[in-house]
């Protein structure tokens, strides 16, 4: 081991891997012989064979071990199941509360004096709608967001020479355009829930058709002139001078806005007519119709019109502007099926769970319920198996099946918790799909809030309080990591275990530990994958990871592309990467960059000194003493497979139901290259619900100030990828991989991801290490191969895998069968 200068792990190999660093670094400050592991009865082995099962030492049915394990989940659930669950209520019941605001609109008279029913000669001597004007407002607003949203986009760079020349216009950040066009979506669809409401309105007072009413047709004028005018100011600066052209085209988008709200007024006129029959005798379902489907139609109507704008202007929209205008479309296609979902399962999810449990006694109901729970737990067990991580490729029907049930268990869930809201807001009301809507538009306003604030309360004390990182089961799993293996470098007259846990926490030993001067090595890579759903590179998208290495010096990525991040004040000195080798004192202390050659700009640079990452103040320590980062935590990272983000495998329904059920190994980190946050452990700033959101839905990023960190084999499950970063000379990889077919997966995605990210060759042929016999025999246990790296410089490579040739004990060749 003394010739070697890495010792690069990932995934399960962490586990040996940090034993194998532990050991020397212990042994060499002890003064003891740094060998005294490698034989077979030593203290260090046997410690490793008691502790073999580390989850639980102790198996059985009535084993402490198991109802430990058993209660630190329970525990960790329900908190994890709170938090999401208190959240979801309260949007929930914000989304049901329009519904009785549509039936209360509906039924809402505004009288007037006399003289002005006769100007506006409205039926029953009331004044139009007046929360249409409202609507308008909205809608003029949302006009006024564009025009400034197209200002920033530039339209006039390609103007013609005699235009002039072209203005240079600040270009906006990525982020602050998309949160002006969500600023955008949500305006429009906020006018588009005022406006289904008012032709409700329309429809419930028998108004006449919108062919025939002047006053519609004045809307329609409206809303055609914000299309018209919006649409004009995107055409080329000679085009806006041609006020014929602008009169024709108000005038035709005029016609196809009145005919697109006269289908959407005859639809609501329709649904009026519906009713939900019950014990009841018969509620009438128009308002809840509306409230559900109203704002997602008349957006879509809003969309066409804009449609119809940009056909009738042909080629005098530049292309790059209608490629703004589909990606404003695109968004509010989101928003609007965002608002038909929520609304629609507010709604009808409660109607459902009722019509089911009015069906044969309840009969079908418990039997949904009881198929469901089947489902969940069979996607929760199979949760991470390669036929449902959404990434197979056999197309079968049994994989669209499996494919199918996490998408049934995460609807059961939310419907069954918008019945649950249902219950709170209507306890006393029957189980039939009627009497939820009855009590709905009865009324109730005190109980909706009362609870509506529990729930808004109690989801924020949970955010503010629970840290998604120590209630998760990382915790746990680090803690009996580091009891089996660290635990094992110690002298047993050294430890002293808690007699009632069992638990001695001075097992585990800080990451810079291993970075000292007598540490006789090798140096320590510990790999973990930094998850990148979204907001990573589009050359690398399919991988949704990065390689994150932590080491003794530094932790941190190297970003494939430059991403506007704060730089950070401290001087960038010149370099080598943590030294040649970790003997190389003169240059090991210096922050240096990761490819080896001398840093000539920090924002490459996704690096930050191990010594200072995560840094916090733990009270329990004398005079607040610093916490910093573990052997153990960077080893429980590395090895974190089960969790809802996981590179390749990511799944969003997978992560929905591995959040909710907490089935969560990886850590949040502070993003080594935020100057606010680098130097600060996740716990003491905790508290942001958005990250347990990216969790839910498979969403994590490298763009915030925390980033997601899972098992290293997410990304690549070898451990030669930083090697060959580091252009290593002799490389010995050992596979040790689960692969009873002999795919060399691991090998050839290592393989493919050095030569796209290095440009480095790696030459190998595995043949003789496949099965050449019946038996299962290969030729031999090794192969090697060559590294030509983009330099020139060339390196060998040792490519150990787990085989069996014949030639090996008895007791081996049981074991393996």
């Amino acid at each position: 081991m003394n010739w070697i200068d890495y010792v690069s792990t990932v995934s399960g190999g962490g586990y040996i891997g940090s034993w194998l660093a532990a050991n020397r670094q212990r042994r060499r400050a002890s003064g003891a012989s740094t060998d005294f592991a490698s034989e077979d009865g030593s203290p260090s082995i046997n410690h490793l064979r008691r502790y073999s099962r580390y989850l639980a030492p102790e198996a059985g049915f009535t084993s402490a071990d198991t109802w430990t394990m058993i209660s630190i989940w329970l525990r960790n659930t329900i908190l994890i199941q709170a938090m999401v669950f208190c959240m979801l209520a309260a949007c929930l019941l914000a989304a049901r509360a329009w519904l009785p605001a549509v039936d209360f609109l509906s039924s809402w008279t505004w009288p007037v004096p006399e003289w002005v029913c006769e100007k506006i000669r409205g039926p029953m001597g009331v004044r139009p709608f007046p929360f249409m004007v409202f609507q308008y407002i909205f809608l003029f607003a949302g006009t006024l967001l564009c025009s400034r949203e197209l200002k920033q986009y530039d339209i006039d760079r390609d103007n013609p020479p005699e235009a002039g020349p072209p203005k240079e216009v600040p270009v906006a950040s990525p982020q602050g355009n998309i949160m002006g066009i969500q600023g955008i979506s949500l305006v429009v669809i906020i006018s588009a829930m005022l406006g289904a409401s008012g032709l409700y309105w329309r429809a419930l007072r028998c108004y006449p058709d919108v062919l025939e009413d002047g006053y519609a047709w004045l809307l329609a004028a409206f809303i055609a002139l914000l299309g018209v005018c919006l649409v004009r100011a995107s055409a080329h600066r000679l085009e806006r001078k041609k006020p014929l052209v602008f009169l024709m085209l108000w005038a035709a988008v005029t016609l196809i806005n009145a005919g697109l709200f006269h289908a959407v007024q005859e639809i609501i006129r329709w649904m009026t007519t519906l009713k939900l029959v019950g014990e009841l005798g018969g509620v009438n379902a128009g308002a809840a119709m509306v409230a559900s489907w109203g704002p997602f139609m008349v957006t879509m109507t809003y969309t066409l019109v804009l449609i119809a704008c940009l056909g009738l202007m042909g080629r005098r929209i530049p292309d790059k502007v209608r490629e703004w205008w589909s990606r404003l479309g695109a968004w509010l296609l989101i928003y609007s099926i965002a608002s038909l979902l929520a609304f629609g399962l507010s709604i009808w999810g409660p109607v459902l769970i009722d019509w089911l449990g009015s069906k044969w006694d309840g009969w079908l109901a418990d039997s949904a319920v009881v198929a469901w729970g089947l489902a969940t737990l069979t996607s929760v067990l199979t949760g991470k198996s390669p036929e449902t991580s959404g990434k197979g490729r056999s197309s079968g029907p049994m994989t669209v099946l499996k494919g199918m049930i996490p998408l049934i268990v995460v609807a059961g869930l939310l419907i069954g918790a918008a019945w649950v809201t249902r219950w709170c807001l209507t306890p006393d009301e029957a189980i039939n799909p009627d009497s939820f809507l009855h009590g709905i538009q009865q009324g109730g306003a005190c109980r909706f809030l009362i609870w509506f604030g529990g729930f808004t309360f109690a989801g924020w004390l949970l955010v503010k309080l629970v840290d998604i990182n120590e209630f998760s089961l990382n915790q746990f799993y680090r803690n009996r990591l580091v009891r089996c293996y660290l635990g094992a470098t110690k002298l047993r007259e050294d430890r002293r275990p808690h007699p009632f846990t069992g638990f001695d926490f001075q097992d585990d030993l800080p990451m810079t530990d291993l970075a000292a001067k007598d540490y006789p090595g090798p140096f320590p890579l510990i790999n973990t994958a930094l998850n990148t759903a979204q907001g990573g590179d589009l050359d690398a998208q399919e991988r949704q990871a990065e390689s994150f290495v932590i080491s003794p010096l530094h932790a941190g990525y190297k970003r494939r592309r430059a991403v506007a991040l704060p730089r950070r004040e401290e001087p960038v000195r010149e370099g080598l990467f943590e030294g040649d080798a970790p003997s190389n004192a003169e240059t090991d202390h210096l922050p240096l960059v990761p490819d080896g050659t001398p840093d000539q700009g920090r924002q490459h640079d996704g690096y930050c000194k191990t010594e200072e990452w995560m840094t916090s103040v733990n009270p329990q320590k004398p005079q607040g003493q610093p916490e910093k980062l573990t052997l153990g935590t960077a080893l429980s990272i590395s090895g974190a497979a089960a969790s809802p983000n996981s590179g390749y495998h990511t799944s969003p329904m997978m992560a929905f139901l591995l959040t909710l059920f907490n089935a969560r190994l990886g850590w949040w980190v502070p993003h080594p290259a935020r100057d606010e946050r680098w130097r600060t452990a996740p716990a003491s700033v905790f508290g942001f619900f958005r990250y347990l959101i990216y969790e839910l839905f498979g969403l994590a990023t490298p763009k915030e100030k925390f980033v997601y960190l899972s098992d290293g084999g997410h990304f690549e499950n070898l451990g030669i990828y930083e090697l060959v970063r580091r252009r290593c000379r002799f490389i010995i990889a050992v596979d040790a991989e689960q692969d009873g077919n002999y795919s060399f997966h691991a090998l050839g995605t290592a393989i493919r991801r050095c030569k796209v990210d290095f440009g480095a060759h790696i030459e190998i042929n595995v043949e003789q290490l496949r099965p050449q016999t019946p038996r299962g025999a290969s030729k031999a246990h090794c192969a090697t191969g060559k590294i030509r790296y983009q330099d020139g410089s060339e390196g060998s490579l040792l490519y150990i895998k787990s085989s069996l040739t014949g030639d090996e004990d008895t007791d081996i060749v049981q074991y393996s069968h």
